[in-house]
């Protein structure tokens, strides 16, 4: 059986595509190859993973930009073209999208293809490449329940999780320790906001020096992201009186973050999907700080969850610069018992098996041909499963008051365009007469025109099509 696997543009989308695939990859009879960008994070995790890589363009665009669409929609097509090619020369039996604007073209050439296509949306909010396709796909796995209702065809959905990398589920405490040179005993705080850092984060979390120094045998790990640590570490050793605290480790980005998880006594990060899973998997407590300009606010939801349970509190990112934010997490640093409450719900939210899930509903659709033939895998938990853990919920602390989100986004946590991108009127597109002559366009690329909202012109015709 031969399985296609696209994903990229950002670690949300490339490490649960590269999961999936070294699963499927694992059951020994299965051929498994990626598709993503040639300078994509993606290409050098397949290529380090030993998987066959096969390189197509994508780009995405900026909808208040309507150039933009036109330039994507070029890059878009040409790819298209290739993936065709590449879906006959591999003769693949199933193609598996995790989003991302590489997954685009690939999607559609398996729906003209009659490729079975099965997609995997990790967000709380669909990501534009994942709502067009969902129309065509034969499965569509997601993490969140109420994503579903955001899709083409939600009776194709099944919620099986965000895959988690195996490093993540086998944490090693003692080698964090060992590695980042931490106090076997003493507890730890994590820091992160991603694979690119995040600014506000950063700079908040140093700003906190003096409070967090009071709290017996505490020590930091901060990963700033590597364009973020030198402004950083200036800061924090302003802060320290000159120099870098001992107890306070400052990194670029951290390789082993299973080991880092499995050392820490609470994280402090950003809510993206990826990082939830991890945090659930891992089963740690954590002050989850949502970006603010991700599309259609889709961190916070990403961490409605985590806060209903009670193995997170929630704080706005245009909070960090009060009080509140320091009260809160000092409070959770010296409250071992409620960390331990925080611990145990988010370990019930945790789905380790989402891999295999994963891969056992693309082989199953594979082998099915159609969505109306596929059955689920029984492996897969209903969604009253995804109900809070009964167990005692952590007492909600008094709500900050959200102050107002900063006037432009922080440059260190630039997100792919699908993920920034913001409505726009509808573009209008000619297409030349010699073009638009001679029949119709294909179904898929005329519902995937409807789809994006562009209007179209033919010259020959004298009349518009709108979506």
């Amino acid at each position: 059986m031969r399985v296609l696997v696209s994903g990229g543009g950002t670690a949300g989308h490339a490490y649960p595509a590269l999961t999936v695939a070294e699963r499927i990859s694992a059951e020994g009879h299965d051929e498994v190859a990626f598709v993503g960008t040639p300078g994509g994070l993606e290409a050098r995790l397949a290529s380090e993973a030993g998987l066959p890589f096969f390189p197509i363009n994508a780009r995405g665009w900026d909808r208040s930009k309507p150039l933009s669409l036109i330039a994507a929609a070029v890059v878009t097509s040409l790819s298209f073209v290739r993936a065709l090619y590449l879906l006959r020369r591999v003769r693949a039996d199933v193609v598996v999208g995790f989003g991302g604007y590489v997954s685009l073209p690939l999607g559609l050439a398996a729906a003209l293809a009659s490729v079975p296509l099965v997609l995997h949306e990790q967000n709380s909010v669909p990501g534009v490449a994942n709502r067009v396709l969902s129309r065509w796909a034969t499965a569509v796995c997601v993490t969140y329940p109420d994503s579903i209702h955001r899709l083409a065809r939600a009776s194709r959905a099944a919620v099986t999780g965000d895959p988690v990398r195996p490093s993540i589920i086998a944490g090693d405490e003692k080698a964090a320790r060992k590695a980042l040179k931490l106090t076997r005993t003493h507890p730890v705080m994590l820091v992160f906001g991603g694979s690119q850092g995040a600014r506000h984060l950063n700079e908040a979390t140093v700003d906190l020096y003096s409070r967090l120094s009071e709290v017996k045998g505490l020590q930091v790990v901060q990963a700033s992201g590597p364009a973020e640590i030198d402004s950083v570490r200036e800061r924090l050793k302003a802060a320290a009186g000159g120099r870098m605290p001992r107890w306070w480790k400052l990194v670029g980005y951290l390789e082993d973050m299973g080991d880092a998880l499995a050392a820490a006594d609470l994280v402090v990060c950003r809510s993206g999907a990826t990082t939830i899973a991890e945090l659930t998997a891992a089963g740690k407590a954590a002050v989850l700080v949502p970006y603010p300009y991700a599309t259609d606010d889709h961190q916070t939801h990403n961490a409605s969850p985590l806060r209903e349970a009670g193995a997170s509190i929630v704080v706005g990112d245009g909070d960090l610069d009060a009080e509140a934010f320091g009260e809160k997490v000092v409070a959770l640093l010296r409250d071992a018992p409620r960390r331990a409450r925080m611990e145990q719900a988010a370990a019930h939210l945790g789905r380790p098996n989402a891999a295999q899930c994963i891969a056992d509903v693309a082989l199953e659709a594979a082998t099915a041909h159609s969505p109306w033939r596929l059955r689920m895998p029984k492996t897969l938990r209903p969604l009253s499963a995804m109900a809070a853990p009964a167990v005692a919920p952590v007492p909600a602390s008094t709500p900050v008051t959200p102050a107002p989100a900063r006037a432009e986004p922080d440059p260190s946590e630039t997100l792919s365009d699908e993920q920034t991108a913001v409505p726009s009127p509808p573009v209008q597109v000619e297409i030349p007469a010699a073009a638009g002559a001679g029949g119709d366009a294909p179904a898929v690329a005329a519902d995937a025109i409807d789809t994006l909202g562009v209007t179209v012109t033919d010259p020959s015709a004298g009349a518009e099509s709108s979506a």
